[in-house]
């Protein structure tokens, strides 16, 4: 009697089992399960953005996100150094995000490396036409278009405290003069991103040198670089403007806390500056460099968005044509470039109203006309490899400044020839 039991309990679960298997077929062929009904395209974003700007361009993101709720952006943060090498060591072992976002002189080794694609045919003319021509010339190499801007500038100018500072500084003299009283080791007549090669550019430009000649070669071991080293080396050990040592982060600080009377910074901290010193913050133009009568010559340039090389799935790049589209609206141009402080990108952008009245955009301008372009080439990433370690040196006082110059030289044409070998 248990054995014919056992029987029926087995037809039984055989049953349940063939109906459960036969109602789940039918069920999976008119109703998706849940990851294919809700399937989301995750767009990895790369950058070296600001501290003060992260937030804002989050809030833009989550507006985009909900707008287009099938896709999500994952941002992850770099150093500006630290961005360009991972992104390269991502991108050739086959990895790494769909885009990445940075300054317009990576476009020259990462597309020499065929680390990011030509966006020409990418998004079409009509897209690019919204842009206004000179500042899309900032995202090209030759007629490739290579990124899509967002804001053009990321100059630097001169920022100074009104409490501690009764004029606004017009000539490196006058800081020298304000170092007789912000002197005593708590209080300083000026801090700078002392060792970073983008903050001593405008130095070189005052005296009247270039990193490229008029044939594109690398010179670096001139007199004017000599110049500005010693001049840069001069105002810290000589005139002792500038603390024993700093990075930007310090830099910062002390001129937020008060302990600096001045401060070399981009155009991307006058909005934070603001909100920390209020109308107490003043911003002129890089000043006048020594004997030389001419103002500091900053570079220029534009940030935008790339292509990875490795986005292959249509899919994939139809949501970064949204998001591209998404990156040219009126909206999101003109919020990120009120809080970077510098120009929008696209033709409709550059006529709001906010920007057109807003002070540190129109400073932001200002500034550009006495700077220069930054050199869009590859070579243009190793002057700035080789430039770090001798400014760093000069700035130490560990070397002079012609023995710098000429090792950056010879450093420099190595670094070149690697890069035409990749």
């Amino acid at each position: 009697m248990s054995k014919n039991k056992n029987k029926v309990l087995l037809v039984m679960v055989a049953f349940i089992f063939v109906l459960s298997t036969l109602l789940s077929g039918c069920g999976s062929a008119n109703i998706p399960s849940a990851s294919q009904s809700n399937a989301q395209i995750t767009l990895n974003l790369w950058e070296q953005m600001e501290e003060p700007i992260d937030n804002v361009f989050d809030a833009q993101i989550k507006v985009f996100e909900q707008q287009n709720p099938g896709i999500k952006i994952n941002r992850v943060h770099y150093k500006t150094e630290d961005l360009r090498s991972q992104f390269q060591t991502a991108v050739l072992s086959g990895k790494g995000p769909e885009l990445v976002y940075g300054p317009n002189d990576n476009m020259g080794p990462m597309s020499l490396g065929k680390l990011i694609v030509p966006l020409n045919d990418f998004m079409g003319k009509d897209f690019w036409n919204k842009f206004d021509p000179g500042i899309l010339n900032t995202a090209k190499i030759g007629n490739d278009i290579l990124a899509v801007p967002n804001v053009n500038g990321n100059n630097l100018s001169l920022l100074y405290n009104k409490k501690m500072v009764s004029k606004a500084p017009e000539n490196f003299s006058d800081i020298i003069e304000l170092a007789k009283k912000y002197n005593d080791g708590n209080t300083y007549a000026m801090v700078t991103n002392e060792n970073e090669p983008y903050w001593f550019v405008p130095f070189l430009g005052a005296y009247g040198g270039k990193v490229f000649d008029d044939n594109g070669m690398i010179t670096v071991n001139t007199p004017q670089m000599v110049q500005a080293f010693k001049y840069l080396h001069d105002l810290k050990y000589v005139s002792k403007v500038m603390p024993k040592q700093e990075t930007q982060e310090v830099a910062e600080g002390l001129f937020k806390d008060g302990k600096a009377a001045t401060l070399i910074d981009g155009a991307w901290s006058f909005t934070d500056m603001h909100n920390k010193l209020g109308d107490d913050l003043g911003i002129v133009l890089f000043p006048k460099v020594g004997d030389t009568g001419k103002y500091g010559v900053p570079y220029y340039g534009s940030k935008g968005f790339s292509v990875s090389a490795n986005v292959k799935d249509q899919k994939v790049k139809d949501a970064i044509k949204k998001f591209f589209e998404f990156v040219a609206s009126q909206d999101f141009q003109v919020t990120i470039a009120k809080k970077m402080g510098q120009m929008p990108c696209t033709i409709e952008a550059l006529k709001d109203p906010s920007i057109t009245s807003d002070p540190y955009v129109n400073m932001s301008i200002n500034q550009m006309k006495n700077g220069t372009a930054m050199p869009i080439r590859a070579e243009m990433r190793a002057v700035w490899d080789a430039m770090r370690p001798e400014l760093e040196a000069v700035m130490a006082d560990k070397k002079t400044p012609e023995q710098a110059a000429k090792d950056m030289q010879t450093k420099a044409e190595e670094l070149a020839k690697d890069l035409t070998k990749k």
